[in-house]
């Protein structure tokens, strides 16, 4: 096979070699035993592709809504922006437990497949020789951007598309137009349409900057333009089936949510950006738009080779003021990221800069001249950039070794590029040097950790919920660990549970736990915090608890909690774990509607007391006045009133620690609430640095004011012990209270709503039937949360839906007995069809004109 043929083939092959060897040396080559940590692809996008198998697989009730969701939601809008890559059916070659290895193949084609798009693109382009095509598509497809993102693997089909799409824009503006571009663009936008978006507005700014060029007459630009306009609307229209769904869905989940916006300091920013822009680069809260020495030095010379008319300098530099605008306002940082602020993973519009620096830098490959003028000039102004990024990284505490490195690899590009220019050298020097410059910054500028066994924390654990009997599965379960802070294993082990994590996440059910004390933040809520009042309200019948320590296997977590379910029935038992049963609410029954709930600040117990009297119209007393306990200290002077106490570190070299010992009735489940300043995900982060009951350490997050689950032993004594760390120096935290449970009390109320059951007689992820008895003042309550699609037929006829706690379907039914059928429609999906098929045919139709005309 000849180089000059297909070198965008040999981009591709060199590329793949490149990234197997640089996740090797970082620990994140998957077929060595690494795992790749960049990203949430351990923390969240396992649980969905392993959601993504199960769907396919058979389990096709789940594609529309899904109760592995959380307490259940709709998935539209998880498949648009996580599941639409055509390359995920990957998957579907490994078995579950091998996920992560399917995962690194797809990132791994991924990166090759950007390398071969951006080498073909580049060459129609510019006509760079195969050598230096190759040299720059590394550039492009192994850039600081993909390296440190990688992990977010839905955002690397838009790096794949761009230069094709960036390539037939180009035509458009000259006049040929290509219907090909429709069909590009609306796979690129069904792979993700966030970073879709990011790349529409672009390639509008693009098609200006090329018409701007290459204009003639105001006639053939406008007909150029409204080619252009009609193709695109053609390729959008082409994804209307999935994307108009999805943004129905959207503004009732992300779109409905607005985040506090991160004003960066913009002088600041600017200062700070040399730093990543050379060697060592790998600051991930700054724009990550490293793309070697040799690209940046190209960059700069381009604006000052004589050989280029000032005319195209200053479009080229007025498309990059574009590209860079939301580096210059916050407003439009904003509006770059569809108008929703990023909550981690800053600059997420990148790998558009990325793309058009060294789009510039191949413009002034294509040159092949330098001149003695250009160097000087060049040379000063990187200069200048090595200082300011010395001075950055030396006020970082970056190791000096990082700073020599970057100059060197400054000078040894200059040298090398002007001995091309003179043709002292081939250019296979500057593909080498690129490899090299490339691959040791992505090896030596991350720090490796330890890999989690995933593989096999997930064949044990599916192993433990089969042995489950069947009527512990038939509800919602939750447990009391996980691995890698994967809040999404509901979908991997295919159970209905009560946790979630997703940036579609509905934000109501999360300001509802975090009001019962149980752990809800915008993107996510955590079912950790429980009590038997919440295991009753969300229908948690069954609750699996481990003895196994944290990083037993790594990266597992034990959070210790729920002792109250100690003296519950039990569904299965092994040497590490306990499968607790509950008695719960139904998931429907005939109950009481409830919308004005209104939270006490600070606690959850009375809110949960509150919601499940309200649905069931009773009036008990489900927990003991709070009991107080007696507070011993150490290296701390202590200050307190009944509802805080607040202590102040006397050496703050030295731990503090707090002790309060209460006495409670006997063999008695407990709760004891926790202050959320205290608590913490990770231990690195929390005020305390050790939390332990009666000797047992447990965990927790830091979102909500908590009770923690306890069983009093016969002693009828319990000790808290909070150890905070040194320099915590002072802290205020609410007063650690005990609570006894009523059991009786709160038996009684579950009784009353199990024998006001519906008798379900289906229950699937998109439909849910049964038969029920509607008592007067009566209505339908469930714990289902509602989204727009869901539909209820009563004895045969259609009735509107209404809410309870402003979350979950409820029915507003007459007194008798009733057939409920409520089943689940993914809202727009038929307009959107339509749409999708009227863009095809206008494709059609488009294709066959200019067919004709041609």
């Amino acid at each position: 096979m000849k180089l000059k043929k297909y070198p965008w083939l040999l981009a591709g092959i060199i590329t793949a070699i490149i990234f197997l060897t640089i996740t090797f040396f970082r620990h994140e080559n998957v077929y060595a035993g690494g795992v790749i940590t960049s990203g949430d692809l351990m923390t969240q996008y396992t649980s969905f592709f392993q959601y993504f198998r199960h769907v396919i697989l058979g389990n096709h009730s789940d594609f529309a809504y899904s109760f592995s969701n959380g307490l259940g939601g709709s998935m539209i809008g998880n498949w648009a922006y996580y599941l639409l890559s055509p390359l995920n059916f990957i998957v579907l070659l490994f078995p579950a437990s091998k996920i992560t290895i399917a995962l690194y193949t797809i990132i791994w084609i991924k990166v090759m497949l950007a390398a071969g798009s951006f080498c073909y693109a580049i060459q129609k382009l510019t006509k760079l020789t195969s050598t230096l095509a190759i040299t720059v598509s590394i550039s492009y497809a192994l850039s600081s951007y993909t390296i440190f993102y990688m992990g977010n693997l839905m955002w690397l089909d838009a790096i794949i598309f761009l230069p094709l799409l960036i390539l037939l824009t180009h035509k458009f503006a000259v006049g040929r137009q290509k219907p090909i571009y429709s069909i590009i663009l609306a796979i690129t936008i069904l792979a993700n349409y966030y970073t879709s978006y990011m790349i529409g507005l672009f390639l509008i700014a693009y098609f200006i900057y090329i018409s701007f060029l290459k204009f003639k007459t105001w006639k053939r630009f406008l007909k150029n333009l409204a080619y252009f306009v009609l193709y695109s609307i053609s390729g959008v229209l082409l994804t209307l089936f999935i994307e108009l769904p999805t943004l129905l869905n959207l503004k009732e989940t992300k779109l409905s949510t607005h985040y506090a916006i991160t004003n960066y300091s913009i002088p600041k920013l600017l200062f700070n950006l040399p730093s990543n822009m050379l060697f060592g680069a790998s600051n991930t809260q700054l724009p990550l738009i490293y793309t070697g020495s040799l690209v940046l030095l190209l960059t700069i010379a381009y604006f000052f080779n004589i050989h280029i008319q000032i005319r195209e300098k200053l479009a080229t530099l007025a498309l990059l003021l574009f590209t860079c605008s939301g580096l210059l306002s916050n407003k439009l940082y904003v509006l770059w990221h569809a108008g929703q602020p990023p909550q981690s993973y800053p600059f997420r519009f990148a790998f558009i800069l990325n793309f058009l620096f060294i789009l510039v830098a191949c413009y002034q490959l294509a040159k092949q001249q330098l001149t003695k003028r250009q160097v000087e000039l060049t040379t000063i102004i990187l200069g200048i950039l090595f200082i300011i990024s010395a001075y950055i990284r030396h006020k970082n505490s970056i190791n000096l070794a990082w700073i020599i490195s970057s100059v060197c690899w400054i000078l040894i590009a200059t040298v090398t590029y002007w001995f091309y220019t003179k043709k002292k050298i081939n250019s296979i020097w500057l593909l080498i040097i690129t490899i090299l410059e490339i691959s040791l910054n992505a090896i030596f500028s991350w720090h490796s950790v330890i890999p989690s066994s995933y593989e096999n924390y997930t064949v044990e654990t599916q192993n433990l919920i089969n042995k489950l009997p069947a009527t512990a599965k038939n509800s919602r379960l939750e447990k009391n660990f996980l691995i890698n802070q994967n809040r999404g294993e509901s979908y991997t082990f295919n159970y209905r549970g009560a946790t979630v994590f997703s940036s579609n996440n509905d934000i109501k059910i999360s300001n509802l736990y975090d009001d019962l004390g149980l752990q809800g933040l915008g993107y996510f809520y955590f079912y950790l915090t429980g009590t038997q009042l919440t295991d009753a309200l969300f229908g948690i019948k069954t609750n699996i608890q481990t003895n196994r320590p944290n990083d037993t296997i790594p990266k597992f977590r034990n959070y210790g909690l729920r002792e109250d379910l100690s003296q519950n029935p039990i569904w299965y038992k092994d040497s590490h774990n306990i499968a607790y049963k509950s008695e719960t609410f139904p998931l429907a029954f005939a109950g009481y509607s409830y919308n004005n709930f209104i939270p006490i600040s600070n606690n959850p117990l009375e809110n949960q007391s509150k919601i499940l009297n309200k649905l069931t119209n009773s009036n008990n007393n489900y927990f003991s006045k709070a009991i107080q306990g007696r507070i011993s200290y150490q290296n701390a002077k202590i200050s307190s009133n009944q509802q805080n106490i607040s202590f102040k570190q006397i050496d703050t070299s030295k731990s503090t620690t707090l002790t309060f010992n209460y006495i409670a009735t006997p063999n008695t489940s407990a709760y004891i609430i926790l202050d959320k300043q205290i608590m913490t995900a990770e231990d690195g982060d929390s005020r305390a640095s050790k939390l332990t009951i009666n000797g047992k350490s447990f965990r927790s997050m830091p979102f909500s004011t908590q009770p923690i689950g306890i069983f009093v032993p016969a002693s009828g004594k319990v000790t808290l012990t909070m150890t905070f760390k040194a320099s915590t120096h002072n802290l205020t935290i609410i007063r650690p209270s005990l609570y006894l449970l009523n059991k009786k009390e709160l038996w009684q109320t579950i009784k009353k709503a199990q024998n006001n059951k519906m008798n379900l007689t289906n229950w699937k992820g998109n439909s849910i039937s049964g038969t029920v008895t509607i008592h007067k003042g009566q209505s339908l309550v469930t714990t289902i949360p509602y989204t727009n699609g869901w539909h209820a037929i009563v004895d045969g006829k259609s009735t509107p839906i209404s809410k309870t706690l402003n979350s979950f379907i409820a029915l507003n039914l007459p007194s008798g007995k009733h057939t409920i059928n409520l089943y689940f429609e993914i809202p727009g999906l038929k307009l959107g069809i339509f749409l999708t098929i009227l863009g095809a045919l206008l494709l059609l139709i488009e294709s066959i004109f200019i067919k004709k005309k041609q």
